[in-house]
């Protein structure tokens, strides 16, 4: 198994574990973005482990239209 997968299924146990023993809930130092993204997860019927896989996510959606987006204007104002 390639090393990013290793580290990638490291990570989700830990963040799994973190879930599952309601930290999201329970810990002062969670920001209030992930108590509420966790507590609306929740409500729809997703339990720690599979918070867990969207959380993991997040980075690279959060990055991944950030060149589309910054292409457009830049072309704009060099046009």
């Amino acid at each position: 198994m390639p090393k990013v997968y290793k580290a990638r299924s490291t990570l989700q146990n830990i963040a799994c574990k973190w879930y599952s023993e309601d930290h999201d809930i329970h810990d002062p130092s969670v920001s209030a973005l992930v108590r509420n993204r966790a507590g609306a997860l929740q409500k729809n019927g997703l339990l720690g482990c599979e918070i867990v896989k969207f959380e993991v996510i997040l980075p690279h959606v959060a990055t991944l239209d950030a060149v589309p987006t910054f292409y457009w204007p830049l072309l704009y104002i060099l046009d």
